[in-house]
């Protein structure tokens, strides 16, 4: 082994004690921070009480040429269902909570069920056995605002408790290799449509990157709310890339298009690493939390059109049970 590769495994050792090496960035016009931090703050609360994590900033803009260049996709409609997919934001924050935890999953689901939150599209996981197909897990999506990204609510059993950011892909091989070789991480769990990173993990609680791909989903890029990377070389990150980082004046930030057209934001951790360490883990006063994600989905909105987009399997699953994928809207 060179002596590069063992820089790189001692970047690697370093990297997952930092629970921020991976946040969420999301901007807003004057005054709204506050309204979205309280909104925010029952759901997070146990988790990122700080908001750093989630980091809802208004000091913080990005510029318009570079926000031209988020483009917004188009799913082709399927001639064959004049269906064109549910339209959702690409960007997903989603928390798997035990029911007997600091913040009891029941309780935070019920959060999401009243106003300013709105009822956005839900996946499910069914279970084809025979002719009478059963739902055994399922994922309800809210929206807040338009510039918000969604918000899921559910419920594990054993293990730790999940914060989860889920980009909804299009071109997912590409997507897999762009946030695996952004993030240092390589994929720990995978199925057709589905794979999930774990970016950070302390008793009790994974900070976890999921992407997820389904016909009947038509994700866009969104141009307030943003994934943001701390990288160790950022030249060395944008050559294996394949790509150009640009500079957002005024910070210490640059931009990069993920393969969907998502901006991303990336920054360069300080030589030699120094802002990892144990100083960073995330302070709960319930480490013991219990829970596992649910393996499969459904998807459904709230206009009522349906889509079935077919089946996949699991290798944890047997041989005589088949997962089917759905995305409907209501």
């Amino acid at each position: 082994m060179s002596m590069r590769d063992l820089d790189e495994c001692d970047f690697q050792r370093e990297a997952v004690l930092d629970p921020y090496n991976c946040t969420l960035v999301l901007t807003t016009s004057n005054g709204e921070a506050r309204f979205l931090r309280a909104l925010f703050h029952p759901l997070l609360q146990w988790i990122d009480p700080a908001f750093r994590l989630i980091n809802i900033d208004e000091s913080f803009t990005v510029p318009n040429n570079i926000i031209a260049g988020v483009r917004r996709c188009q799913t082709p409609v399927n001639t064959a269902t004049g269906f064109a997919g549910v339209s959702t934001p690409s960007l997903a924050v989603m928390l798997f909570l035990h029911e007997n935890g600091c913040l009891p999953c029941k309780t935070a689901q019920q959060l999401l069920s009243v106003r300013p939150w709105t009822f956005h599209h839900k996946i499910a996981l069914t279970t084809a056995r025979g002719k009478n197909p059963q739902t055994v897990a399922r994922q309800d999506f809210y929206l807040a605002t338009q510039e918000a990204p969604l918000w899921a609510v559910c419920p594990i059993h054993y293990g730790n408790e999940h914060l989860r950011f889920t980009v909804f892909v299009r071109d997912m091989a590409a997507m897999i290799d762009f946030y695996r070789n952004l993030s240092g991480r390589e994929m720990e769990a995978s199925r057709p449509g589905f794979c999930l990173f774990t970016l950070y993990s302390q008793p009790g609680l994974d900070i976890q990157l999921a992407l997820k791909q389904s016909p009947s989903l038509n994700p866009y890029p969104m141009k307030n709310c943003f994934l943001n990377f701390l990288v160790d070389n950022l030249p060395s990150l944008c050559q294996l890339l394949g790509t150009q980082a640009m500079e957002v004046c005024g910070t210490h930030h640059y931009a990069l298009w993920d393969p969907d057209g998502n901006l991303v934001l990336v920054r360069e951790t300080a030589p030699g690493g120094a802002e990892f360490g144990d100083a960073h883990r995330i302070r709960r006063d319930d480490d013991s939390a219990l829970g596992l994600s649910a393996d499969g989905e459904t998807v459904s909105s709230s206009n009522g059109a349906r889509s079935h987009s077919g089946s996949s399997g699991t290798g944890s699953q047997s041989n005589t049970q088949r997962l089917t994928t759905n995305v409907w809207q209501l």
